[in-house]
């Protein structure tokens, strides 16, 4: 938690990727990480289940969450949208079973104060390039 909580403290934007095979805890633990740091951002908390789901789709239940009710038909709009909403904010945003880098740019908060939680079998597909990041590997939990 050490890693978690240096990484949230240390800037404006935050990316943690939480790596490791299927069934190893990966989602609990960036679930409870978003738990003990919400402090730190009070503007609330968006979780997100990815997996195969269309951007899109997730752009849709993500901007529902914050509120909108009238959702840009476009994938460009929505998460432009979704940007400029989170932009005069500080919140964690969990990203669950994200399945390449492009999906987690595309629903990525953008501008503003966030730690944005990743889960991901394979960290090497998941490239951070802004703000304080970690990678955190969960390994196979006991007897698997």
């Amino acid at each position: 938690m050490h890693t978690a909580s240096r990484v949230a403290a240390g800037g404006a934007r935050a990316t943690i990727v939480v790596t490791g095979p299927a069934g190893a805890g990966k989602s609990a633990l960036a679930v409870h990480i978003a738990h003990l740091l919400k402090g730190s951002y009070p503007d609330g908390q968006l979780f997100a289940a990815v997996g195969n789901t269309p951007v899109k789709d997730v752009l849709g239940q993500l901007l529902r969450a914050l509120g909108t009710t009238d959702l840009p038909t476009g994938v460009g709009d929505r998460r432009e949208l979704y940007q400029r909403l989170c932009a005069t904010r500080a919140m964690v945003v969990v990203l669950d079973d994200v399945r390449d880098g492009r999906t987690a740019v595309d629903l990525h908060p953008g501008s503003g104060r966030h730690l944005v939680l990743v889960t991901n079998r394979d960290a090497a597909s998941i490239h951070v390039h802004n703000g304080q990041s970690a990678v955190l590997q969960v390994r196979s939990r006991p007897g698997s």
